[in-house]
């Protein structure tokens, strides 16, 4: 195998998000000869025992925060953790609650970048808003987040992440001929007030603003702060 890749898995960064700890038990037990090329990494350790999405702020709106509270030290522990794997590329795992699908959230569109959103045929979102500047992949040139909407998660959704992983490492590129996703520029979070008035707005609805995504039904769905994503496609 030449010249095989190292890639870290950040998992639960929001504590009762666990399905990237799944998709890494699930890759060391298929490729248990792989396993010494994958790191797992837990992000909110307390909050993964408490089972709640933080203890003090939101650890993905924390990077660059001076306040020493539970997520910004766990931000120092994380950080000195992927230092010491040294990772070729990071795949930050998200889930959600909102009937989203599954797409990459990227702040930039780098060539590392972009190799780890070669791993799926799934929509890309370049986020543009300035709450990228004070999440994870936002501070770190290897990183990706994935997010999967907990209604598409499946075996088939397990099973094609863990296949196309052992190709990326294996590889270290992989082939995305006839991939008919498409890209997304993130120009803003949909406020409460244009929720609001949009009463009917659903994921992938085109508005005025754009197209939306992230978009919560109703309250039931409600596992973060904003109500979406105002989106602009550009291929």
């Amino acid at each position: 195998m030449p010249n095989p890749k190292k890639v870290a898995i950040l998992a639960a960064m929001h504590g009762e998000e666990v399905y990237g700890i799944e998709l890494y038990e699930e890759f060391t037990r298929k490729h248990p000869h792989l396993a010494s090329y994958i790191a797992l990494v837990i992000g909110n350790k307390r909050a993964v025992a408490e089972y709640t999405r933080f203890i003090d702020i939101d650890m993905n709106r924390a990077y660059n925060n001076p306040t020493p509270v539970h997520e910004t030290v766990e931000i120092e522990r994380v950080t000195t953790e992927l230092i010491e794997i040294n990772p070729d590329y990071i795949l930050d795992i998200h889930t959600t609650r909102r009937d989203s699908g599954v797409f990459f959230i990227t702040d930039s569109l780098t060539p590392t970048k972009h190799t780890i959103c070669e791993l799926l045929d799934i929509d890309i979102c370049v986020m543009k808003d300035e709450v990228i500047n004070s999440s994870f992949i936002g501070n770190n040139s290897k990183a990706v987040s994935l997010e999967y909407s907990l209604k598409s998660i499946s075996k088939q959704t397990t099973d094609q992440f863990v296949e196309r992983l052992k190709q990326l490492i294996e590889r270290g590129t992989l082939n995305a001929d006839g991939y008919q996703r498409k890209v997304y520029d993130v120009q803003r979070l949909i406020s409460k007030s244009e929720y609001k008035e949009y009463s009917s707005l659903k994921n992938r609805d085109v508005r005025a603003e754009g197209v939306a995504l992230m978009v919560p039904k109703d309250a039931s769905e409600m596992d973060a702060e904003y109500f979406g994503f105002w989106c602009k496609p550009v291929r």
